[in-house]
């Protein structure tokens, strides 16, 4: 008698098994797409010459992308940030985030080489702020 429990008991003992380890998964949780807002500079202007960023929304990462599409180099600077990026003609893009900005506030940023020809523009920064890198 003793002998016909056995099998039983291990066939239940396997079901169990089976269920806790082949039971249904855990959803994968949903795939964060960073924020991009993409500054063109163009030759001589800067596309577009007024932007905001916000760095303190929830969610997402956000990255300001700076692309040049002209057909010579171009600078971004914001001295107030210590943001001075030269970019080549036909450069990969640069993303900046948060940490590049160090505050918040509204800023002009220009080209070093061609501010005399008007290539400047606003950027409104909102949730600046630093890693403690190179502070």
């Amino acid at each position: 008698m003793r002998l016909s429990k056995v099998p039983t008991r291990m066939a239940l003992v396997l079901a169990v098994l089976a269920t806790a380890c082949g039971g249904p998964k855990a959803p994968a949780p949903p795939k964060i797409r960073p924020v991009f807002t993409e500054l063109k500079m163009e030759d001589f202007r800067f596309d577009p010459h007024e932007i905001s960023i916000d760095f303190e929304k929830e969610g997402p990462p956000q990255f300001l992308n700076l692309l040049n599409n002209g057909s010579v180099a171009h600078n971004f600077s914001i001295p107030e940030l210590g943001i001075d990026f030269d970019r080549a003609a036909k450069d990969p893009p640069l993303g900046l985030q948060a940490y590049n900005f160090k505050k918040s506030g509204t800023f002009t940023f220009f080209c070093k080489f061609h501010r005399d020809q008007g290539m400047e523009g606003k950027i409104e920064v909102r949730g600046g702020k630093t890693l403690g890198v190179g502070d």
